[in-house]
């Protein structure tokens, strides 16, 4: 009998990887190899992967900035990370990152 293996949310996907002994900073490597099994349109494994990635990314971002912000400025440096990240609809193409993180095209 095979059983079939399958994450639905962030919490299930880390489980399932360290249940295996695998550990997250393999999340591109998986996201590739995941990919080359994609024939037909994206599939629900690559995009969580894929979003994984970008939590995590934007996770270590927003800790480096908050913790070097003044107390004072925090909700504003809040507001303009998460525009940053979840408002590229209603922005320019270009989105300006902290200069502290140039290979994201900060200035």
């Amino acid at each position: 009998m095979t059983k079939s293996i399958f994450a639905l949310d962030s919490a299930s996907l880390k489980e399932l990887l360290h249940d295996r002994g695998i550990n997250l900073r393999y999340l591109g490597q998986l996201a590739l190899a995941a990919k080359k099994f994609v024939q037909n349109g994206p599939d629900s494994s690559v995009n969580l992967l894929e979003r994984e990635m970008i939590v995590r990314a934007a996770k270590f971002i927003f800790n480096e900035q908050l913790y070097s912000t003044p107390a004072h400025l925090r909700a504003a440096e809040v507001a303009n990370l998460l525009n940053a990240l979840l408002g590229s609809p209603y922005n320019s193409p270009k989105v300006r990152f902290p200069p502290r993180f140039p290979s994201l095209g900060g200035l």
